[in-house]
């Protein structure tokens, strides 16, 4: 279980850690860094995609790494039960939106063909 609660952690400091970046990042006229014209257009940028990705992206696959970590020690244990048949309809759901979700990527990219940068192909 120490494993899983580290990860579980970790999530939540990548989720911490994420949101000040791209708060630091964002072009707000009550941040310090754009009053004093210390932050420049591009570390903005950069420092703001930066700290969505770490906060949405990375910290979501940390804590799924966590709860499948706990999940994998309930079923070694015998705690875990069957699934109902809400349980496998919700799976079911969920599986048909990513489905969706992963179509509607392909398309834009077969469509608009344009330069992707890293925070957009970290987020998706």
């Amino acid at each position: 279980m120490h494993r899983a609660w580290t990860l579980v952690f970790l999530s939540a400091r990548c989720r911490l850690t994420g949101t000040a970046l791209a708060q630091v990042g964002a072009r707000i006229p009550w941040n310090p860094l754009v009053i004093f014209k210390a932050l420049q257009s591009v570390q903005s940028e950069v420092t703001r995609s930066l700290g969505v990705a770490v906060s949405g992206s990375v910290a979501t696959a940390l804590l799924a790494a966590g709860l499948t970590r706990v999940i994998v020690l309930q079923r070694r244990l015998g705690i875990i039960g069957r699934l109902s048949v809400l349980d496998k309809s919700a799976i079911s759901i969920l599986m048909f939106f990513m489905l969706c979700q992963l179509f509607e990527i392909g398309r834009v990219l077969l469509r608009d063909r344009a330069q992707l940068s890293v925070a957009q192909v970290v987020l998706w």
